[in-house]
């Protein structure tokens, strides 16, 4: 399972940016998903495999 610490830099393979996370919530709905807050505001679904460290 990917796990993220809290300010790690990943990679947001769906805009190509990257931003450092501020929070990361596992989908309480979906297991293969996370909610990626990062500290810009912005946040996002992310599929696990779609996470990876920048």
């Amino acid at each position: 399972m990917a796990m993220f610490k809290v300010s790690e830099k990943v990679e947001r393979t769906w805009d190509g940016a990257q931003g450092v996370v501020r929070e990361v919530q596992k989908n309480p709905i979906r297991q293969d998903g996370y909610l990626v807050k990062f500290n810009d505001g912005s946040e996002n679904w992310v599929g696990e495999k779609d996470l990876r460290p920048a």
